[in-house]
């Protein structure tokens, strides 16, 4: 089985160029409708590989145009890489996601601000596992801070985002 998800995760980055040089819509609708039908990354083993290659290809298609989507696929691409085992790319991915996203959120708070406080709070996991504890525990607070405002504006929507972040602030100091 692994060997299949390989083949198809090499077929899927071999033929993305192309198909999106003749039509980057119906290249876009295909990866897309392929991630809606993969299970998170984290959910299977053989095809772990598959998934990062499909959100890698969207995310060749996407480019710089749509910077919300971009940030979404690279949140999701760190996921992938991350239960790869490759670590450091898993922590550029939700760099560049938290970078993105903290951009849109200074254009529009209201919009944007729960999405970078999720990246924050991933970004502080990707750096615990790889030791890095006071950039963690720096993401993970921020992230924190913002699920506070968040829970103070609208209290059902937010108050678990704000657990979990609590949560995770506690591991982060315990390290």
């Amino acid at each position: 089985m692994r060997a299949w998800a390989d083949r198809v995760a090499s077929i899927v980055k071999s033929h993305t160029a192309p198909a999106a040089a003749v039509n980057t819509q119906a290249a876009h609708h295909f990866l897309s409708a392929l991630d809606q039908r993969l299970p998170l990354p984290e959910q299977t083993i053989f095809l772990r590989p598959l998934v990062a290659a499909v959100w890698e290809a969207q995310l060749s298609l996407v480019g710089d145009a749509d910077e919300e989507e971009r940030a979404r696929l690279l949140n999701n691409l760190s996921g992938a890489y991350n239960a790869l085992g490759r670590r450091e790319e898993a922590l550029a991915a939700t760099q560049e996601a938290v970078d993105i996203r903290r951009e849109l959120a200074q254009q529009n708070r209201a919009a944007f601000l729960p999405d970078l406080a999720m990246s924050l709070n991933n970004l502080g996991a990707m750096l615990a596992a790889l030791g890095r504890r006071q950039e963690a525990l720096d993401a993970t607070q921020e992230a924190v801070d913002h699920y506070r405002q968040l829970a103070q504006q609208n209290r059902a929507a937010f108050l678990p985002n704000l657990a979990g972040g609590l949560n995770n602030l506690g591991t982060r100091l315990s390290d």
